[in-house]
Order: C-alpha cells, then sequence, then structure tokens
C-alpha cells in the first residue's frame, strides 16, 4: 500500500470527528425600546446573534399573545461584522386584541433569545380592531349602500 492514501484517508477521518466540537455555538439577544405598549404603537426591537454568522444571515421572529396564540413577524438581516440585527413592528390588529404579557422570541440556527413586553389595547376597542364609533359608522354606511342598491332594483 502507498502510505500517501492512508495519511489522506486518516487526516478526512480526523477532520470529520473533529469539526463538530468546532461548530459555532451561537448566542441570540433581543430587546424591545419599551417594557409596555398600547393601541397601536411601533416596537422598536434591537438584538445580536454572536458571534456574528457573516453575511446574508436573517433572523426571525414570533410574537407571542397571553392566551399562547403565536404569530410570525417578518425577519431582520443581520449586521455580518456586528452580529447586530434590528427591526420595527406595530401593536394593534387581530393579535393585539387582549392586554397582558406578550412573548417576542427570536431565533437563529436553532438558538432562541426571548424579551416580553405588556401590551394593553386602545380604550374602546373591540376584538375586531375597532372602536365603537368605527363599528357605529360602518354599520351605518352600509344601510346606505343597502338602501341604495334597493332604489336601484325599482328602476
Amino acid at each position: 500500500m502507498k502510505p500517501l492514501p492512508i495519511i489522506a484517508a486518516s487526516a478526512l477521518v480526523l477532520v470529520l470527528l473533529v469539526a463538530p466540537a468546532f461548530a459555532a455555538t451561537y448566542t441570540v439577544t433581543v430587546a424591545t425600546d419599551q417594557g409596555s405598549y398600547s393601541g397601536t404603537e411601533p416596537v422598536h426591537v434591537t438584538g445580536s446573534v454572536s458571534p456574528s454568522p457573516g453575511a446574508s444571515q436573517a433572523v426571525s421572529f414570533t410574537v407571542t399573545n397571553p392566551s399562547g396564540q403565536s404569530y410570525p413577524i417578518p425577519p431582520a438581516n443581520i449586521n455580518p461584522t456586528t452580529g447586530g440585527f434590528t427591526t420595527v413592528f406595530n401593536t394593534g390588529g387581530p393579535y393585539y386584541t387582549m392586554s397582558g404579557t406578550y412573548t417576542l422570541t427570536a431565533q437563529f440556527n436553532g438558538t432562541y433569545g426571548s424579551t416580553t413586553f405588556n401590551y394593553t389595547p386602545a380604550p374602546g376597542t373591540t376584538s375586531g380592531g375597532l372602536t365603537p364609533q368605527q363599528y357605529k359608522d360602518l354599520t351605518g354606511n352600509l344601510t346606505q349602500i343597502e338602501k341604495s342598491l334597493a332604489t336601484l332594483q325599482w328602476r
């Protein structure tokens, strides 16, 4: 046998056995700019992935409401030099219908970081996200449309 193929094969086996021990282990941190929000306030998010994973990488997010329902928010690009990331999302709408503690979770490569914030819907907001006045205006407009359609059908 030639010693060169044996040495090359041994080196390859050694690399395959040792490489997982040197695989990057990441730490993900995430924070919001405030501890409490209400109505339709924007949530400014900052965080980092350490060590920086390099170019063209993104962190994904989910928000979990007090009843345990989770939904995604758009991902954020990770700065290839610092590992930092920022994003902004708005409260309000169909996922923000109850007061309580919400959990924001950031995920990268199977590693998670999370933080919590409190949220209070705007006073008078219904579970659909409309104020009582908006609902009244909407139903009034629908009534007008129905009357207009009925008038057109008689012509």
